[in-house]
């Protein structure tokens, strides 16, 4: 990206709200559509480590314009889960957290999911945001 485009796009909000939904893990996929569906910026949903057993719940996390009213926003959610319970019997009744962070906590966070990735003896695909390859033996391939 040039630095003329930059300049034209507009500032980048400081702060949003953050609402995290915990689910049984079958369900993680309907709540983070339903989500984006409600206008969250991004969707963020707990990680797992596939050496271990499935945990019973995941985390889904909804990123939320600073306007956006809460109270809305939880009574749609909500709702939502109600909807769900005959599909996800486990469901239960989740308890909703809502806060407000800023962009720093999480803005780019995301691009620690795309380390630079070995391929075959020779390349070494990175993010453009990785400024060199700490392998000397491997061609560097950055994706732009």
């Amino acid at each position: 990206m040039d630095s003329q485009r930059i300049e034209t796009l507009a500032p980048f909000p400081q702060h949003w709200l953050r609402l995290v939904v915990p689910v049984p893990h079958e369900a993680a996929e309907a709540v983070a559509n339903f989500l984006m569906e409600l206008a969250s910026v991004g969707v963020v949903e707990s990680e797992r480590d596939f050496s271990q057993p499935q945990p019973a719940y995941s985390e889904v996390q909804g990123f939320f314009s600073i306007d956006t009213s809460r109270s809305a926003l939880l009574d749609e959610v909500t709702q939502h889960l109600r909807e769900l319970l005959p599909l996800f019997p486990s469901l239960g009744q989740p308890e909703l957290q809502i806060t407000e962070i800023s962009s720093d906590a999480w803005a780019n966070q995301w691009r620690g999911h795309f380390p630079p990735l070995p391929v075959g003896q020779r390349f070494l695909v990175l993010p453009p945001w990785e400024v060199s390859s700490s392998d000397a033996d491997r061609i560097a391939l950055v994706i732009t």
